[in-house]
């Protein structure tokens, strides 16, 4: 889910005096319907010609019926930067672009199944920052393996999709492959939407007076290591499990609680090869996995965590997370923000922290550590970091603008990074990142907008200074989150 839906979404929640469960995205249909949430095109489209309708407002293709409904709609990320700092031979001989098409069909069977789907066909030139984590990791961040496209560019794809059913009022459960992020804040210390797509199962479940929500996931992901060839074509990648509990109560209309456990199963072993899921990986049952396996496991990865947020009126919002690894080894992280809505009418501002100490998300086996695809599936920066984040965005009419603002110091010791990065290990470094965004919404349903930007990234470290000064030109459609700020 994409920021801006997502800002969209939280508005709904404040404006609305009922109890919400905001923390887990994407959520359910029986939560919400997005589309009543696009409140700045123009209502009355009589005006409008049968092409200016679809330019400005509308799906490319819709087909409804009674008990059908069908949009379909194009994909595009066209992007061309240039990297004002960059000084080496890189520079002088590439020209950064991303050109991303797809395309994504949405839509639902009477009132109890949705569905949606999207393919995205990807090629990019990357600023020098970016190409040293895709060349470090073997992954775009955040969207896969690549192969290589002229010399240096890089080839990627890319498919999400879900299949939901609303059983009752009270249970949902659903199939796909996609991204989920677990906070009320810009990152999640818990679970975000940074790594790359994985196949899943989820059901959820809310209490009859709707003060109780709980749902449970499980992730099928990978490594990037190669099993030994056999029949197929390809050789198939090392297997790992995520399983996901997460229980939210809502006390009040106010306040929200939630509470975090996740098991990285082993579902492979070097010297024994593919291992079974044990009976406790399928039980519906908030820490009965922690008394079983410990916080310390020696084969799975266990991870438990706690969020929290508090409406406290219209206008401000606080939020928390904290998460703990190993209790003997003081392996933790932590969130704490605020939000502020209508400091100005359209004006938006959030400030945020983030810490993580050195081993929390890691393990012993280097396949168990929390990541999916080499990249973390908590803040991007995997552990032994401290951030903090400000950002203020402002919205008129389908115009809006965003500033962001990041201090990251990083710390990586032999034992620190749940995965390379392209920072060479023992190694200190303080980041500066700033980015200035404008846009224009063309079609708030597509999220097809124009927009130019700048990102100033500035790593300062023993062995002296990189910077990346990227002033970028593009068209897209904003229908998921991409993270560049780390």
């Amino acid at each position: 889910m994409h920021w801006q839906v997502s800002e969209a979404v939280q508005a709904n929640f404040i404006e609305t005096d009922t109890f919400r469960h905001t923390a887990f995205r994407p959520y359910t249909r029986g939560l919400l319907l997005l589309d009543s949430l696009q409140t700045y095109y123009t209502k009355d489209m009589r005006y409008f010609t049968p092409a200016g309708l679809k330019t400005f407002g509308d799906h490319l293709i819709t087909v409804k019926q009674d008990d059908f409904e069908l949009f379909i709609d194009p994909i595009l990320d066209l992007e061309l930067g240039f990297d004002l700092s960059d000084s080496t031979a890189y520079a002088d001989t590439v020209q950064l672009y991303n050109n991303t098409r797809g395309l994504r069909l949405a839509g639902r069977i009477g009132q109890k199944v949705s569905f949606q789907t999207a393919l995205f066909e990807n090629q990019s030139f990357l600023p020098l920052y970016l190409k040293n984590y895709a060349d470090s990791l073997g992954v775009i961040p955040g969207q896969g393996r690549w192969k290589l496209f002229e010399t240096v560019g890089y080839d990627y794809s890319a498919s999400t999709g879900k299949f939901a059913v609303q059983i009752s009022d009270r249970f949902d459960a659903s199939i796909g492959h996609g991204k989920m992020f677990i906070g009320n804040g810009y990152r999640s210390m818990l679970l975000s939407d940074f790594a790359f797509n994985a196949a899943y199962l989820r059901a959820d479940y809310h209490s009859l007076d709707k003060k109780w929500l709980f749902s449970k996931v499980h992730f099928e992901m990978n490594g990037l290591n190669r099993l030994p060839l056999g029949e197929v074509p390809e050789s198939l990648l090392e297997k790992k499990a995520l399983g996901v509990h997460y229980l939210s109560f809502a006390p009040n209309k106010k306040i929200e609680l939630g509470l975090y456990e996740a098991v990285v199963w082993q579902r492979f072993d070097s010297a024994d090869g593919s291992q079974t899921l044990p009976w406790n990986a399928f039980t519906p049952v908030p820490l009965l996995n922690t008394a079983v396996l410990g916080l310390d496991g020696d084969r799975h990865n266990v991870l438990l965590g706690l969020n929290a947020h508090i409406k406290w009126n219209k206008g401000i919002q606080s939020y928390a997370q904290f998460i703990v690894d190993d209790l003997k080894n003081e392996e933790y992280g932590l969130q704490a923000g605020l939000r502020f809505r209508n400091i100005f009418k359209g004006l938006h501002a959030q400030i945020e922290y983030n810490k993580a100490s050195e081993g929390v998300y890691g393990h012993q086996i280097g396949l168990q550590n929390y990541s999916h695809n080499n990249d973390p599936l908590a803040h991007p920066l995997g552990n032994d970091f401290e951030e903090l984040v400000v950002i203020v965005h402002h919205e008129w009419k389908r115009w809006w603008s965003r500033y962001q603002l990041n201090y990251q110091h990083l710390n990586r010791s032999n034992s620190a990074p749940i995965a390379a990065d392209g920072i060479p290990l023992n190694t200190v470094q303080e980041r500066w990142i700033g980015e200035v965004q404008l846009g224009y919404t063309m079609n708030p349903k597509l999220r097809w907008q124009w927009l130019m930007g700048f990102r100033y990234r500035s790593g300062h470290q023993s062995s002296g200074v990189n910077e990346t000064s990227y002033l970028y030109f593009g068209m897209r459609t904003a229908i998921v989150n991409k993270y560049n700020d780390f």
